[in-house]
């Protein structure tokens, strides 16, 4: 993979990321950071996350990864008529697509857990982007598990409501 793949979440102390296809929390912090660090990128997010959104992503390039005909049916059209949007039913064609990026391409995986789970489980993200949210939520989606051992944290600043990591894969020697 020639771009960097990085992956942006925000979790609460249990790892909740949201219910009922929404985001627990609005910290007005944490959406500005996420605007700011996703503007002018590639952004890609599965059916509900783009769902939940409702459109897509101004100041992006929005992929949606879905396998449902339907929703595929329903959101193409849009798609067709718009500069910012692709969409992929296919995991392996959206890896491929990916390889074929500039190095100096930078794409972003925003949510929702199954996607952060399939990058996460094919080793192909290179960062993680991640506010952790004090206390405890009531969700009903937690972020996927994460070997923590494999992972450092680069920077990290502190916000009234969070606590905003950069965190960057460990390669071995």
């Amino acid at each position: 993979m020639k771009c960097k793949i990085k992956l942006i979440v925000a979790f609460d102390e249990k790892y909740y990321i949201g219910k009922d296809n929404k985001l627990l929390w609005n910290i007005p912090e944490d959406l500005q950071l996420f605007k700011n660090k996703t503007k002018g990128k590639i952004v890609i997010m599965g059916k509900n996350t783009y769902e939940s959104i409702g459109k897509p992503l101004k100041d992006r390039y929005n992929i949606i990864l879905s396998n449902s005909k339907k929703f595929y049916e329903k959101v193409h059209l849009k798609e067709a008529f718009s500069d910012n949007m692709r969409i992929f039913n296919d995991m392996n064609k959206l890896v491929e697509w990916l390889n074929d990026l500039d190095t100096n391409d930078e794409v972003f995986i925003i949510g929702g857990r199954s996607l952060y789970k399939q990058f996460l489980d094919m080793d192909l993200i290179d960062e993680m982007y991640i506010s952790h949210i004090g206390g405890n939520y009531k969700g009903d989606i937690k972020f996927p598990k994460v070997d923590w051992k494999k992972w450092k944290v680069v920077k990290r600043k502190i916000y009234d409501k969070f606590t905003f990591k950069k965190y960057k894969k460990i390669f071995d020697k």
